[in-house]
């Protein structure tokens, strides 16, 4: 497989968090291997995890999320895995 191959079909668009009404709130692009394996190593929590696949927009993440019940870091976390072909 040459590696403009494998990019074209690892490819996925960004995963963005919107208001009730549609506007977006946090645009999430797809991680590089680079920044995501690296750091994963040492992720304890959902939160480590989040942080290192938003990257810069982990506050604004956060912010968005602060008054929802707790569950609903796993919902992001499992939403934007799925989203950008990360699995389980």
């Amino acid at each position: 497989m040459k590696l403009s191959e494998l990019a074209a079909k690892a490819a996925r668009s960004p995963w963005v968090l919107t208001d009730d009404d549609g506007k977006p709130l946090v645009t999430i692009p797809q991680p590089s291997c680079d920044a995501f394996w690296v750091p994963l190593d040492a992720a304890e929590s959902i939160a480590d995890v989040l942080k290192v696949v938003t990257g810069d927009q982990y506050d604004a993440l956060m912010a968005a999320l602060g008054p929802l019940p707790a569950p609903a870091l796993k919902v992001v976390s499992d939403d934007i895995r799925e989203a950008f072909g990360l699995g389980n």
